[in-house]
């Protein structure tokens, strides 16, 4: 039960897979929260002026105009801060050619200067999205396999299935360790 697939990472496939791994916390909202902290920012930053003139000159500066004028500030700050990220440059190493195989030990993902074995029991988890199929190892290491890279889409399930028959079955105990006895 091997199966393999090779192929080369564009920057967007990598990115969405850096995004699965890492959904922000507020999910497509978190643009919201960044505006609303920069708003937040804002007005601390005018009520920090306004606190130091009262204690210093006596003057009373919060007027709504002022109010409005520093929240609208951060909130431009925190929109503008909170746009989409730049894309990973094109000579980026992690969009070199990759074969990723998977057989009854394991997940094998193998390329020009590397090669990895990563035995079934220490992949924590296997999600498979629209975009991705993701392999994430206990120390949050994260291996993907873009859905393009297969022929059909009927292919990439397939691969997802076997992928996740054998991780189940391997977690289950159903399978023998890798390794196997020296003597």
């Amino acid at each position: 039960m091997a199966a393999s697939v090779t192929f080369t990472p564009t920057p967007e496939q990598a990115l969405a897979a850096a995004q699965v791994m890492r959904a922000p916390p507020w999910g497509r909202y978190e643009r919201l929260r960044w505006v609303l902290a920069g708003a937040l920012l804002g007005l601390l930053f005018l009520f920090v002026i306004a606190t130091y003139d009262w204690r210093t000159w006596g003057l009373y500066i919060v007027r709504w105009q002022e109010t409005a004028s520093f929240a609208f500030g951060g909130a431009a700050m925190g929109w503008v801060y909170g746009r989409a990220k730049p894309a990973i440059p094109a000579g980026d190493p992690i969009l070199r050619q990759r074969t990723v195989s998977i057989d009854d030990i394991g997940l094998r993902v193998e390329g020009r200067g590397f090669r990895t074995a990563i035995d079934w029991a220490v992949i924590e988890k296997i999600s498979l999205s629209d975009d991705i199929l993701l392999f994430v190892t206990e120390w949050k290491e994260a291996h993907f396999v873009p859905r393009q890279a297969f022929p059909a889409p009927r292919a990439a399930d397939g691969f997802a299935d076997a992928a996740q028959a054998a991780w189940t079955a391997r977690r289950s105990g159903s399978l023998p360790q890798a390794g196997g006895d020296p003597s």
